[in-house]
């Protein structure tokens, strides 16, 4: 299915929100932490059971640990002790028409047999559900996003632009899931996507490493002076949230943006969790804060603050102190700017290690 529907609000108002009679085959285990939902996997079998955590992947220890504990109950049998078992993933009144949903996927995808593991992303604020369709055997058939707010799908709608885009680039440093379908149900955005192979590792590599895999959707840089930046989107998003952050760290960006701000194609959350290797080849996921012109560092620095999240949220002044000073730099003011310009970039979409070190921002003569 390569298509790109926009049938615009099936199963919306006036439409039916009881489930087709031929979905009485789904039936999920609802596994939770902490007093909220993490993951629904089909509990048809243990072998569905097995696939759909097969899914959910362990890019933090705190998911690893979970995906354990879950692999464990099931194989005792266990599993009723991480959550309820019903028809559907949610409870009477979360249900926006889930199975209805799920079979307008199956429609639209033409795989009238999916089965279906929901994952909660713990950035509940959000508002975004991710849902794993796969065939009987655990054979992943799409990925798919699906929003639960009007802000939530302009993200989605941009993350489509920006696929399509790099989809003409021809890519060779690494690979970008393709967009099989996109549409509109009961006023909600959906997007499948070409799902990850089902063997994958998550990618931790020196910066140098991956600086190639950036520089090729990148593009050359080109520099914006003060107007042209007050049109692009992450700046105003990090300007409705100026208030939250120190005069110094203002002031460093009004200089930076008198000098002109270098910029390119960024993904704009280039970091460990959005990067997976399968047969050798490297996969980025998560394209929904990409920029055409964004500040050229951002995705360095994305990537390096990633890497040490603990350090940075633990010792914000000295994780600064190496961005601003690393070995063997020549202190130039170019790089302080660009530095600068990254971390409002991230922090705006809630970086909170980028605001941490914002927070730190040294005083800087113009």
């Amino acid at each position: 299915m390569s298509g790109t529907g926009r049938a615009r609000n099936w199963g919306g108002r006036g439409h039916s929100s009881a489930p087709p009679s031929d979905l009485a085959r789904d039936d999920y285990r609802i596994m939770r932490f902490g007093g909220r939902p993490v993951l629904a996997v089909p509990a048809l079998s243990f072998r569905s059971k097995l696939a759909g955590l097969s899914r959910y992947q362990p890019i933090s220890w705190k998911r690893t640990w979970f995906r354990r504990a879950a692999l464990l109950a099931i194989s005792l049998r266990l599993d009723g002790l991480l959550g309820p078992r019903r028809p559907t993933p949610f409870a009477t009144d979360e249900d926006f028409g889930f199975l209805s949903w799920l079979e307008r996927a199956r429609i639209m995808l033409n795989a009238p047999d999916a089965l279906a593991a929901v994952i909660w992303p713990p950035e509940i604020h959000r508002k975004r559900l991710y849902v794993h369709l796969m065939n009987g055997s655990g054979v992943p058939i799409a990925f798919c996003k699906l929003a639960l707010d009007a802000a939530s799908g302009m993200s989605l709608a941009d993350e489509i632009e920006t696929l399509v885009s790099l989809g003409k680039l021809g890519l060779r440093a690494a690979r970008v899931p393709r967009v099989l379908l996109h549409e509109e149900f009961a006023g909600r955005r959906y997007v499948a996507y070409e799902p990850l192979p089902s063997q994958t590792e998550s990618v931790d590599l020196p910066w140098d490493d991956l600086a190639g895999v950036a520089k090729e959707f990148s593009g050359e840089s080109r520099r914006i002076g003060a107007e042209a930046l007050a049109q692009q989107d992450w700046w105003r998003r990090f300007r409705a949230q100026r208030d939250a952050f120190p005069k110094d760290f203002l002031d460093a960006l009004e200089v930076a943006a008198r000098r002109g701000v270098a910029v390119c194609r960024i993904h704009g959350d280039f970091t460990p969790a959005n990067m997976f290797r399968a047969d050798g080849v490297i996969w980025l996921c998560d394209w929904e804060f990409s920029s055409e012109s964004g500040p050229r560092k951002a995705d360095e620095i994305a990537y390096r603050l990633a890497q040490r999240h603990a350090f940075g949220l633990s010792h914000p002044d000295e994780a600064l102190g190496e961005l601003l000073h690393p070995p063997g730099s020549k202190d130039k003011r170019e790089d302080t700017d660009e530095i600068a310009m990254a971390l409002a970039f991230l922090a705006g979409r809630g970086d909170g290690v980028a605001k941490a070190l914002a927070a730190q921002w040294p005083g800087v003569t113009p």
